[in-house]
């Protein structure tokens, strides 16, 4: 097929690509809420919700991903913080793949081709889907479809600024996601097969050796040019040890433990790539034939394709471990086949139809090709959205979330096995322990030792095994948490249900209050202080208030903590009378499991206080002589709350007799008994 002879007009080939463009944004913002974030996207997000915090990252916040990918689900985390909205910046590099895409076969059949190639890039299963995540497959292969076509334009025009550029685009696809190192390969070849010419008088292929080795360096240049800001920007030994290294042992770790080579490794891409590509394959094939029968001159130029297809099966065989997302690399080569192959169907018909009729024919074929494209992305529409990352009988994991978010103060950090839960319970983990995933266990990168001690350093409140992947590769850090944390909590609908582990309140706290107060409760109790949310307040607001007591001697009753919130004209706008640690109806707690028996002065068993738990996870009685009970809790203001300045009053009482426990300051009584906070 010449690539003169086209459907239709230039202006409206770029109105059909430009509509392409605009019906893949329209369709995945569509199916953006369709997905909650799965298990890499969570960590992937903690990376970039840190690193917008300030932690450095590769030094200080452990970040296992490329700098360019870091870079991008920072900014979206600023953006956007942790709404699913979060993976609108990569989307947005999947445009730029589908827009190479058309440029790429465009040129090497017809508009017709590219045009083709490009609605069935954006809409193939793989390639949708996984563009509308965090995960960088489809980013890097976005991002390597664009520097082949920026290699392209070189050639058309022998400006050296698109080889450069190219170059550099190369370094952003492999710093968005490494899996992608086929690609300077890929454009060596392009540029060695443009350099290649037949002698007129020997027939044989003759290569421009200069010119070949020039573009070379003028790409390399553009490549290094483009790493230097991010070796800048970063401690490059270890950016690389982290990024590199980590997944080199890694895959000695696989080979090791579980005994994946890449010859197995290579049965479960072609598995894999049957599974997901095999319609793609088949039209892939007949697209072949009918360039066959055609005697395409295409064939010549679908070496390039084949060569990405070879090497990315090479690349994938030795991408251990494997993931079936990864075959979104085979994607291009054939789609750019089909494209071509069906563009030449279309002319085809186009020379048989009467022309009265051709273009109603060719529209109703770019309209049929095109609903075929989408039926998974509209299948994938017309599903409801997930609720939740949490299977429906895992109603213990939500109930622990909600716990741990009542009980701890929003700038409290938690160490858990699955960043979800992080974002689920409105909290951060320490920096170290950004990715708590089995990959790093399994190098041997977090040991309970480090777990433990950065859950120390940081002042973290509580410990969660959302899975077995602590228990199984960490079998000895209950016995750490237990040294750190004074309650084992399982929480679970039924015995049947699958278990999330929390461990709760430290023995030892770092951290001091940021209202320093030293009161005297009964000769039992030192009231060291109070954390509150800063305001102004509004009404309806979430405050969170932690208290910080101190027990002297051993207390001999379950006390209730009161705080009262009274405004200007001593009026009590709020009332919150707690146990510390109250638990609720809904918190579904399994099991309630004391750590360490010193934490029973008395000597008794958990099960012996009565009514246990309805005195508080950690009632008054239980409190550890000399250590700092830090207790938070999470109110909401009155709707109707006006502006005003407000007292917190806080105390402690028996609730049987409304007795409450003397209060003093330097050996001063406190009038009412209450320690008034200012606020």
């Amino acid at each position: 097929m010449s690539k003169d002879s086209a459907l239709f007009s230039q202006k409206t080939e770029f109105a059909l690509i430009t509509f392409v463009l605009l019906l893949s944004v329209a369709v995945r913002l569509l199916y953006l809420p369709k997905n909650v974030l799965d298990y890499d996207e969570g960590h992937w997000l903690m990376f970039g919700t840190l690193a917008a915090k300030g932690y450095t990252p590769y030094t200080e916040l452990f970040v296992g991903i490329p700098p360019l990918a870091l870079l991008t689900v920072k900014l979206s985390a600023l953006l956007f913080g942790s709404d699913l909205t979060v993976r609108l910046p990569m989307m947005l590099y999947s445009l730029l793949g589908i827009w190479a895409m058309y440029r790429l076969v465009m040129r090497q059949a017809s508009p017709l081709a590219g045009l083709l190639a490009a609605m069935l890039l954006a809409f193939q299963a793989n390639y949708f889907v996984q563009s509308v995540s965090l995960m960088t497959e489809v980013p890097a292969v976005a991002l390597s479809l664009l520097a082949v076509a920026l290699v392209a334009r070189y050639n058309r025009t022998q400006t050296w600024g698109w080889l450069a550029l190219a170059g550099a685009v190369t370094t952003a696809s492999l710093l968005i996601k490494f899996f992608v190192i086929l690609l300077p390969a890929l454009i060596g070849l392009q540029l060695l097969a443009m350099n290649v010419a037949v002698d007129p008088v020997t027939h044989r292929p003759k290569i421009n050796l200069r010119r070949f080795l020039w573009a070379g360096a003028v790409w390399l240049a553009g490549a290094i040019v483009a790493l230097l800001p991010f070796v800048i920007m970063f401690d490059p030994v270890a950016m690389a040890t982290e990024v590199l290294q980590f997944r080199f042992l890694l895959r000695e770790a696989k080979f090791v433990q579980e005994g994946i080579t890449a010859g197995n490794n290579l049965v479960m891409v072609l598995i894999s790539f049957w599974q997901t590509l095999a319609p793609l394959l088949v039209v892939t094939i007949i697209s072949l034939a009918i360039l066959l029968v055609r005697r395409a001159g295409e064939l010549k130029a679908g070496w390039f394709w084949l060569a990405w297809f070879v090497l990315a099966v090479i690349v994938l065989a030795n991408q251990i471990p494997f993931r079936e997302r990864y075959v979104v690399m085979l994607v291009p080569p054939l789609v750019a086949i089909t494209g071509i192959g069906a563009a030449h169907a279309v002319d085809w018909l186009w020379r048989r139809v009467w022309p009265a009729h051709r273009l109603r024919t060719a529209l109703a074929g770019l309209l049929v090709a095109l609903a075929l494209m989408l039926i998974k992305p509209v299948t994938a529409l017309m599903l409801p959205p997930e609720e939740s990352w949490l299977d429906a009988d895992e109603v213990g994991r939500r109930a622990a979330a909600t716990f741990v978010h009542r009980i701890t103060s929003p700038d409290d950090c938690i160490v858990v096995d699955d960043q979800r839960f992080a974002f689920l319970s409105e909290r951060m983990v320490p920096p170290w322990l950004s990715e708590t995933s089995t990959a790093r266990l399994q190098v041997g990168w977090l040991s309970s030792s480090t777990v433990a001690d950065a859950a120390a350093k940081a002042d973290c409140v509580a410990l969660i095994y959302i899975s077995d992947r602590f228990p199984t590769y960490l079998p000895d850090l209950d016995d750490k948490a237990g040294q750190i944390f004074a309650l084992k909590l399982i929480f679970a609908q039924s015995e049947e249900s699958r278990a999330t582990t929390v461990f709760v309140i430290p023995y030892q706290l770092q951290r001091t209050p940021s209202i320093v107060l030293d009161y005297a409760l009964g000769d039992m109790v030192n009231f060291k202080g109070m954390d509150v949310t800063p305001g102004p307040w509004q009404g309806g607001q979430e405050i969170s208030l932690s208290t910080y007591w101190q027990a002297i001697k051993p207390i001999p009753k379950d006390y209730k903590i009161f705080v009262h919130i009274i405004d200007d004209a001593g009026n009590t706008v709020l009332i919150y009378d707690h146990y510390p640690f109250e638990t609720k109806t809904e918190d579904t707690i399994l099991a309630i499991q004391p750590t360490d028996v010193k934490l029973f002065e008395a000597g008794d068993k958990v099960e012996n206080f009565k009514n246990y738990p309805a005195t508080g996870l950690l009632p008054t009685r239980l409190w550890p002589l000399n250590s700092t009970v830090r207790e938070t809790m999470t109110v909401h203001l009155p709707d109707s709350l006006p502006p005003g300045n407000y007292d917190i009053v806080v105390g402690l009482y028996d609730e049987t007799s409304g007795e409450r426990l003397p209060v003093e300051l330097h050996q001063s009584p406190v009038k009412n008994n209450e320690i008034v906070v200012l606020r």
